[in-house]
């Protein structure tokens, strides 16, 4: 996980970047984003889901990201102190990459007022705590 990332003067288009793509766990691909988007944009981090994690949540950054001539509106992720875009194999396919090519990126921040939250972000309904149901469950019924 020793990539090699060089980062070249943000410009006013975009923070332009170069990066390894790596393979992670379960062969889940990715590229590291060589600064802070909440320091650098002033970004606030959300919860997010991704279709490679089957709906579990993720915490990142909205952006609109350029990799080559494909552009897409996705997610910088956070995660074990590193900041990084998931590469999936429509884009691997696209850009003709492959793990360890190196990608010339550029990011953009994306407007919260943007993104539609998904259902697993929302907060859960409203449950009794579960010393409440315990406690209704052994409680006796008065006897008549």
């Amino acid at each position: 996980m020793g990539a090699t990332i060089t980062m070249t003067k943000p410009t006013r288009k975009g923070d332009r970047f170069t990066s390894v793509v790596i393979e992670g766990h379960g062969g889940v691909r990715a590229f590291y984003v060589p600064f802070d988007p909440g320091t650098v944009w002033g970004s606030e981090l959300v919860t997010w889901t991704h279709p490679l994690f089957d709906g579990e949540k993720r915490k990142g950054y909205p952006a609109r990201i350029r990799v080559g001539d494909y552009a897409f509106d996705g997610f910088i992720g956070y995660r074990w102190k590193r900041f990084f875009v998931l590469v999936d194999d429509p884009m691997i396919a696209a850009l003709g990459i492959d793990t360890g090519d190196e990608v010339s990126a550029e990011v953009w921040p994306r407007p919260l007022a943007a993104i539609t939250p998904a259902a697993s972000a929302r907060p859960p309904a409203h449950r009794p705590p579960a010393k409440r149901i315990a406690a209704a469950r052994t409680r006796k019924k008065p006897t008549r």
